[in-house]
């Protein structure tokens, strides 16, 4: 009788775990080939949301433009809503606006700092820093 509870426990762990594996998989889902456009943030000294920076999700890479400059980073989901996102790179051109300039490089600094990400009610994506406090938050 023990060996069968034991059967029917490591059963049901075998579940759980392919359950829990699938819902990461699905909210991975959810970045991967997705593009988005920045709506708020957490500077206060300049508007990000009107610089018209963008971001695209594709093959482990983000991307797109951050209001004068396109640019790249890696990144890397892990579990519960973690995501590190590395070095960005950028074309090195610059804007006669010079809020443009400061909002691009706001964003530039505040991208590595992101350290978790979400879908909100509204369908927003959220990048939060590691407390949870969102830094940018973006609409498809």
């Amino acid at each position: 009788m023990a060996v069968g509870f034991r059967v029917i426990g490591a059963i049901a762990l075998v579940v759980s775990l392919a359950a829990f594996a699938g819902c990461s998989q699905a909210g991975g889902a959810a970045l991967e080939g997705s593009s988005w456009r920045l709506v708020a943030s957490s500077v206060s000294s300049v508007d990000l949301g009107a610089a018209g920076i963008t971001a695209t999700f594709t093959d482990g890479s983000v991307g797109g433009t951050g209001g004068v400059n396109s640019y790249s980073a890696s990144y890397a989901l892990g579990r519960s809503g973690s995501i590190e996102i590395g070095m960005v790179t950028s074309t090195l051109m610059a804007s006669a606006d010079e809020d443009l300039n400061r909002a691009e490089a706001a964003y530039f600094a505040l991208l590595p700092e992101v350290a978790r990400w979400s879908l909100d009610e509204d369908g927003r994506l959220v990048l939060a820093d590691e407390g949870g406090s969102p830094l940018l938050v973006f609409m498809k």
